[in-house]
């Protein structure tokens, strides 16, 4: 039994973001400094933020760390990996690339 996955949005600034919720349809809001935004889903979530520097997002109880600068689009797939099985959609071009990275 899986727990539900949370997300929670703080805006220090007005930020756009886009949120989906288990490979569902979008929804977007619209946060302004001060607010506050939690969203729940039972695996996982894609979030497109229009400003990286102007929130904090914390995703099942652990705070991301800085997401990027301000007016900054971010894209994030959060959660949805522990399916036993899944195979990544494309295989990488570059082989297993084991210990090839010093």
């Amino acid at each position: 039994e899986k727990k539900p996955q949370t997300l929670t949005a703080s805006a220090t600034e007005t930020v756009w973001l886009k949120v989906g919720i288990d490979g569902g349809e979008p929804t977007e809001v619209l946060l302004r400094q001060g607010e506050r935004f939690t969203w729940k889903a039972a695996d996982n979530f894609s979030v497109l933020v229009g400003n990286a520097g102007g929130v904090s997002l914390t995703y099942n109880g652990k705070e991301l760390s800085k997401l990027g600068v301000a007016g900054e689009v971010v894209s994030l797939t959060l959660g949805g990996v522990e399916k036993p099985g899944a195979k990544p959609a494309q295989p990488s071009p570059q082989g297993s690339g084991n210990g090839n990275i010093r």
